[in-house]
């Protein structure tokens, strides 16, 4: 019982990160668009672009490994302090290396075929920055999502999301192009990574005998072995993710790419947001299948995945069918990307559903399948973002990355299907799919028509609010929640009504006993 109220309490926070991040994120988004402009926003695209790639090319998934070994340790055991430490050794050495051919590659690709030898120096930040600042965060965040912190991790994104925010505003006064976001960009993560160090000492210790060390280091190979398995479709992933960026910059001008990078970047939140339900499954499905919880593994992967794609299809459905609105919101020039954001914003549903699927195969021990089929799947994308774009522009770009995840998404539904106790077509019955599909169409319809027939902010406004009233309720008329739902949401409004009266809770229904029982 207190593993699955741990596990109800960090999908709930992960929820709530989503929701609240995402409005920050497009808020955020709309600020920065706004004060620096769309030549500005371009350039940053093209000097991030090395570190996006950074993250993807440095890590064997090492990290994998260490959270399956946390989630069956007890918080703060000494055996935490020796598996971090080891992960992390190597993460960083990994990165170094790395870096160092990334900005090789960077300086050749900035001051050759792309000609902006002026970003070179913004990109080598940022790199630095990564190798200091991003990969330490990454490796915190394995500890917490190990323990199912979703608490812990909402409050840390959500400071690390408003600081970015302010140090761009402020940043624009002295530093107006590239640079000041790159100097937000460092700041928010510095602001990250000291909140990190604070919550990750309720379940991790900072000293240890030497032998608890040791025995880390003994173990990484291993931890290795296993990243290695998944490591090549991690590259490829990388890969994939960037491919539009620099294939783009070589195609159309800068301000196309600026309008491109702020409808990716939309998409890219929400699918940044979708890993902070998925770190909260994969420890989840592993302790269940470790303890022959059969019915429990089947219930945690599905009902997650319903949830998630629930969610994730509202503000696809309504972006996309009012996606003139939203990108004019940037500002003149940005509506060049109203083509590509009905399908960067249905990206997430779709890459969800894979990150999920994908889990379940790794708990499994499938990872050698599990990255034989992304390794397709992305290929599939570098391939059509090479054709693609010279056919449809940058809607090309966006079109082929929908390809290759519903190619990846089906092929893994299809092999995880002997995993589970039930057919999926029990776990999620067709007609709880089907009210998903008329929602998420009803809700694009409708948004579409007052977005067309409404201009400016006002009718963006309507377009948005309407669409989504539309989708919830076509949503729930047709049948979208089942019994269980409905007893989920009873219990959601009683643990709130208990968290609000403490005087109604039992001293056993505390959230840190039954996370020191989990």
């Amino acid at each position: 019982m207190a593993e699955r109220a741990s596990f109800r309490d960090g999908m709930t926070f992960a929820a709530l990160s989503f929701g609240t991040l995402a409005l920050l994120g497009i808020g955020s988004s709309v600020a920065v668009a706004r004060i620096y402009g769309i030549e500005a926003v371009g350039a940053y695209a093209l000097a991030l672009a090395p570190s996006g790639a950074l993250a993807m090319l440095s890590t064997v998934r090492e990290q994998v490994g260490l959270v399956r070994e946390l989630s069956l340790l007890e918080a703060r055991a000494p055996r935490v302090t020796g598996l971090f430490a080891a992960v992390f050794a190597f993460s960083l050495a990994l990165t170094i290396v790395v870096a160092a051919i990334v900005t090789a590659v960077s300086y050749l690709l900035l001051t050759g075929p792309i000609d902006r030898p002026d970003l070179f120096a913004p990109a080598l930040a940022l790199v630095a920055g990564f190798v200091v600042l991003m990969n330490t965060c990454w490796n915190l965040d394995m500890v917490l999502s190990a323990f199912r912190c979703g608490r812990e991790l909402f409050w840390i994104r959500l400071l690390q999301a408003l600081a970015f925010l302010v140090f761009a505003v402020v940043a624009a006064q002295a530093f107006p192009g590239v640079w000041g976001l790159t100097l937000a960009t460092l700041g928010s993560f510095l602001i990250g990574l000291l909140h990190r160090l604070l919550c990750v000492r309720a379940f991790m210790r900072w000293t240890v005998s030497r032998s608890e060390l040791r025995e880390g280091f003994r173990t990484l190979p291993e931890l290795i072995r296993m990243g290695l398995k998944i490591a090549p479709g991690s590259v490829v992933s990388g890969i994939s993710m960037e491919a539009a960026t620099w294939v783009l910059a070589a195609l159309v001008p800068v301000a196309a790419l600026g309008a491109y990078n702020r409808a990716w970047m939309l998409g890219k939140r929400f699918i940044d947001l979708s890993w902070q339900l998925t770190e909260m499954v994969f420890p989840t499905l592993t302790r269940r299948r470790a303890e022959g919880d059969h019915e429990g593994f089947d219930r945690a992967l599905v009902d997650s995945i319903r949830y998630s794609v629930t969610v994730m299809l509202l503000p696809a459905a309504v972006g996309g069918g009012a996606a003139y609105g939203v990108m004019s919101v940037f500002g003149p020039g940005f509506s060049q990307g109203a083509g590509a954001l009905p399908f960067i914003l249905v990206l997430p549903a779709i890459s969800i559903v894979a990150a999920m699927l994908g889990t379940a195969l790794f708990s499994v021990d499938r990872l050698v399948t599990s990255t034989l089929i992304t390794i397709v799947g992305k290929l599939v994308v570098i391939g059509l973002t090479f054709v693609l774009p010279l056919w449809l522009g940058i809607t090309g770009a966006a079109v082929a990355l929908v390809v290759g995840y519903t190619l990846e998404t089906v092929w893994m539904a299809w092999v995880v299907r002997p995993y589970l106790t039930r057919s999926l077509a029990e776990l999620w019955p067709p007609r709880e799919v089907l009210a998903v599909v008329l929602a998420s169409s009803a809700g694009f319809a409708v948004a579409r028509a007052v977005d067309s027939f409404l201009p400016g902010v006002a009718g963006l406004a309507a377009a948005l609010t309407s669409g989504s009233v539309t989708y919830a309720a076509a949503f729930l008329a047709t049948g979208g929640l089942n019994p269980r739902d409905w007893e989920r949401l009873a219990s959601l409004r009683a643990g709130f009504r208990r968290r609000r009266f403490p005087g109604t809770s039992r001293p056993s229904e505390s959230r840190r006993p039954e996370r020191a029982r989990s």
